[in-house]
């Protein structure tokens, strides 16, 4: 193939995110203001700004909640940290340089965001009569709440729960 070899592929994605992760730590401080400036004047592509503006906001919320929480359940830890780029975990553990952080981010990048993915479809719910729209949502969150929490392990688990809670 007339691809780039895997080496300087693999080569390349750790310098991106080692640069990514640096970006981030100098842009943290900035306000809004100061961000756009900055992005304006670096003449960053709008894909790659959008995507730090948007890890430097969940960022700063994961920040936000780890600091005032005291023990989390592992839904609250799926909540923390699914929103963030690997990128963004790595930044936040390093900003952070908490070993209960540690311990969450460890917990959600080896069991919960697992644990997470769901069996049922939106297409499966429509044909259980669950009607199209915001509900799906409420669903899908029940659902991957109640697998993280190890409530729910199968898709049997997942019709039962839909018919309990949504259905009746």
């Amino acid at each position: 193939g007339g691809g780039v070899p895997r080496s300087k592929s693999v080569t390349f994605t750790r310098w991106l995110a080692v640069w990514f992760v640096d970006v981030m730590g100098l842009l943290s401080a900035l306000d809004t203001q100061n961000f756009e400036q900055a992005m304006a004047r670096l003449d960053v592509h709008m894909r790659l700004r959008k995507r730090l503006e948007l890890d430097l906001e969940t960022y700063r919320e994961a920040r936000r909640l780890l600091k005032i929480a005291n023990d989390l359940s592992p839904t609250e830890i799926y909540d923390i940290f699914s929103p963030l780029s690997p990128e963004g975990i790595i930044f936040l553990l390093s900003a952070l340089a908490d070993d209960r952080a540690n311990k969450y981010a460890t917990l959600f990048v080896t069991q919960y965001q697992g644990q997470a993915k769901l069996s049922l479809t939106g297409n499966d719910l429509i044909q259980m009569g669950v009607s199209p729209g915001p509900v799906f949502q409420q669903v899908f969150k029940a659902l991957r709440d109640a697998r993280v929490n190890g409530l729910v392990n199968s898709k049997k688990d997942e019709i039962s729960l839909v018919e309990k809670q949504f259905l009746q």
